[in-house]
């Protein structure tokens, strides 16, 4: 296996983890924004 290769495949389930957690911390602002209202 080329390093490049190597490289590629571990960058794969990094990229993966950081694009769940940006879109759960989306989420995650969505509903607090969505439950202030309800908490005042």
């Amino acid at each position: 296996m080329s390093p490049i290769t190597t490289e590629w495949t571990l960058s794969l389930p990094l990229n993966t983890l950081r694009m769940q957690r940006s879109s759960l911390l989306s989420l995650l602002l969505l509903f607090s924004g969505l439950l202030s209202p309800l908490q005042d």
